[in-house]
């Protein structure tokens, strides 16, 4: 039976819905303490690609093995560190983007759109 399985030399390609990418990307966002995605009409000003999904764009870069750019779009907490915030964003996207598809993460793009207040009680 192993013998069978060496002698086949082209085993197919495995590709993962953009739509799948998409909540795989907005799982991770809503995972990042002091970050909500940016509210749908904020982002469709800026010309690009598709319309964002709870805060998060996916394209691909066809090549031998897909390569994914990501734009996230978000508002952050009030009083934290926006350049922190956004490193946060970008690596916990590219971590688990990687993790989950076996992609290559490009770029991961995130515009700060506006922030956003605790309420208190």
């Amino acid at each position: 039976m192993d013998q069978k399985r060496s002698e086949v030399s082209d085993p197919g390609k495995i590709r993962i819905s953009e739509d799948v990418v998409e909540q795989i990307a907005v799982q991770a966002l809503a995972k990042v303490i002091g970050v909500r995605p940016a509210e749908p009409g904020a982002s469709e000003g800026t010309g690009i690609g598709r319309r964002p999904v709870d805060g998060v764009s996916i394209s691909f870069e066809e090549g031998e093995s897909p390569a994914i750019v990501v734009d996230a779009f978000i508002r952050t907490k009030y009083g934290l560190r926006i350049p922190d915030i956004c490193w946060y964003v970008q690596e916990s996207l590219r971590s688990t983007l990687e993790q989950f598809t076996g992609y290559d993460v490009k770029s991961v793009n995130v515009f700060t759109q506006g922030v956003y207040f605790d309420e208190q009680s």
